[in-house]
């Protein structure tokens, strides 16, 4: 078991006990690889199965998402929703959480804000880029750009 971020404050809602000890192993280690220790040692994260989507798959058009939960410009509390569709799926399982994670680091460290003044929009180092989803926005570019290599890794060290 993987326990290097010991710092890293993980809690599990509605997983198993299997898929909430791989859940929280793969978290602390791609917290490991994508953030200080520092950082890490005060970023706390709840991973949820979210019910509602997972009952209506339209309601969260991926698999996972990651929420901040205290303050837009420096979070530190967060939440990863994940839609029961993935939870057979180990490789899937990872990706999103891996995914999800570079996100967190995106946003713990400053790189992405999302601002409500004036409306709703998000910004990539100090970048407008209003509030429309796409996958060529820079921060999702990187999410997906690291995932795999994170999963491969973690898989790996396993």
């Amino acid at each position: 078991m993987y326990q290097k971020n010991i710092g890293l404050e993980i809690q599990t809602i509605g997983l198993n006990k299997k898929k909430s000890k791989l859940a929280i192993e793969a978290t602390k280690f791609f917290a490991d690889r994508l953030m200080s220790k520092r950082l890490a040692s005060v970023i706390s994260i709840d991973i949820d199965l979210d019910i509602k989507a997972s009952e209506n798959e339209n309601e969260l058009e991926n698999s996972a998402e990651c929420t901040w939960n205290d303050d837009n410009l420096r979070p530190r509390e967060f939440t990863i929703s994940l839609s029961r569709k993935i939870l057979n799926d180990e490789d899937e399982f990872l990706l999103s959480l891996a995914h999800e994670m570079v996100h967190i680091k995106q946003m713990a460290r400053g790189e992405l804000k999302e601002l409500f003044r004036g409306g709703y929009r998000r910004v990539w180092n100090k970048k407008n880029y209003g509030s429309e989803y796409r996958l060529d926005n820079p921060w999702e570019v990187e999410a997906y750009s690291l995932q795999s290599t994170l999963v491969e890794e973690f898989l790996a060290h396993k």
